[in-house]
């Protein structure tokens, strides 16, 4: 995958235990190669109006999956939680992309462009319904001319393509009208399906 995306392969790598708990994993942490990950530094290249565009990674590295959180799901069930330990311990890839997207259909198109690859290479099937690629998308807005990014919005396990997209064109519409109030917009991390 690095090679594919144009990564800097690192010399060395490390897998270390993450140091918060983690209610869904049946040992309560999480292990990960996060300090030290081998692809980092790459691109990926997507079309828009017929030009070439690149939205860097920063790095891809790997740890294993979690479970999955259930919260009451019926009336009946509302104060009890559930956890699908299915799951756990899977090793994935977690792709950390530079802050180069500017739109929503950008971000479909990277993640089309990303899924193709990955199920060329045949290291996932790219099933976005069984979890074979799941995205995690920050979304912020700042005034023109402002360098400094704006307070992000993060949208969690987000598991379509059209859903990533609309939940972003959702949050940024948001942020904007929250800034045209002249209102402080909230760091929030928000769960999708």
């Amino acid at each position: 995958m690095g090679l594919a995306t144009s990564c800097r392969i690192a010399p060395y790598s490390l897998f270390a235990r993450k140091n918060y708990f983690y209610s869904d994993l049946p040992k309560g942490y999480q292990i990960s190669i996060f300090e030290n990950p081998l692809p980092e530094n790459g691109f990926i290249e997507i079309s828009e109006d017929e030009k070439k565009k690149r939205i860097g990674i920063i790095r891809l590295h790997m740890e294993e999956d979690a479970g999955n959180l259930k919260h009451g799901e019926t009336p009946e069930t509302t104060s009890l939680s559930y956890v699908d330990f299915n799951r756990t311990g899977v090793p994935l890839v977690e792709i950390v992309s530079g802050p180069d997207i500017q739109s929503s259909q950008e971000t479909g198109d990277y993640l089309g462009r990303f899924r193709a690859i990955l199920q060329y290479l045949e290291i996932s099937t790219g099933n976005m319904e069984r979890g074979g690629f799941r995205c995690n998308a920050n979304a912020s807005v700042r005034p023109k001319g402002q360098k400094e990014f704006g307070t992000r919005t993060e949208l969690k396990n987000m598991n379509f393509f059209r859903h990533v997209e609309k939940a972003l064109e959702y949050e940024i519409k948001h942020k904007i009208s929250v800034l045209e109030d002249r209102e402080k917009v909230i760091q929030q991390t928000d769960f999708g399906m």
